[in-house]
């Protein structure tokens, strides 16, 4: 405490941690007060190598503006208790979580998705504001979204989902391992469904999916299919042909294989 340089360091700290804190104030970033306070504590245990207040304030605004133009609603990561790991893919895990507050237990699936940039954070966000876009009984609900920022260039994005039994991949497998087909019934029902939604969203909201296989569709209880994954959905323009190659090769119509 005696050493005025390090007196100085601690009065920049404040300055800096006052204006952090009115930034938050003024744009009503409720949902990241939990992530700056862990920003700003690693700035004064380390101040020599701290992020800049500037580039800091910056990235707020760029994630403030990503939230701002998304149309879901956003939570509070920090309000779910975790339970397990549902699944993992390349980019992604989902857990089983539900609400701390909430008496009644609800299940959601929620799905944690790493990206090195905030780009990446706003090619995603615009991913599942194509999904929560689709209100229909077979397409997978999302309630909310959040973000974080976890380092000067790794971001985390966690999307609160309806939870499922399990996918249609899956489901097929249980099948072939207890030598159980399908029913005519049970697989008109599937296909009604399906064809429902993509129907809904082919003709109603213009948009296209581009990747329908086993794997991107929920089963629910009482045998309610929903299509979910829209990382390589697009939106149809009129008058204007889809001509990029997305898709799974083996799940691909033969005309565009």
């Amino acid at each position: 405490c005696f050493n005025p340089v390090k007196n100085d360091d601690n009065n920049d700290k404040n300055k800096e941690f006052i204006e952090i804190s009115q930034y938050i104030t003024e744009h009503n970033i409720i949902n990241h007060k939990i992530f700056i306070g862990r920003i700003v504590k690693a700035i004064m245990n380390d101040y020599s190598r701290r992020i800049k207040l500037s580039m800091l304030l910056n990235l707020l605004e760029k994630i403030n503006d990503i939230l701002e133009r998304s149309k879901i609603p956003v939570f509070n990561v920090e309000d779910y208790i975790y339970d397990k790991k549902l699944g993992e893919g390349s980019y992604a895990v989902i857990f089983l979580v539900y609400k701390a507050d909430d008496e009644t237990g609800k299940e959601y699936a929620m799905k944690k998705i790493i990206a090195q940039s905030l780009n990446e954070i706003d090619k995603f966000t615009k991913e599942f504001e194509l999904v929560y876009s689709c209100e229909h009984p077979n397409i997978m609900k999302i309630y909310g979204l959040c973000i974080r920022m976890l380092d000067q260039t790794t971001y985390s994005l966690y999307v609160l989902m309806e939870r499922s039994k399990r996918d249609w991949d899956a489901d097929i497998k249980r099948h072939l391992k207890k030598k159980k087909n399908y029913s005519e019934k049970e697989l008109i029902s599937i296909m009604r469904q399906l064809s429902d939604a993509l129907l809904f969203m082919q003709k109603k909201l213009k948009i296209s999916h581009r990747d329908i296989k086993p794997q991107n569709v929920l089963i629910f209880s009482d045998g309610i299919y929903k299509i979910a994954d829209f990382g390589e959905a697009k939106e149809i323009k009129i008058n204007k042909e889809i001509n990029t190659l997305k898709g799974t090769e083996l799940y691909m119509s033969p005309a565009l294989y």
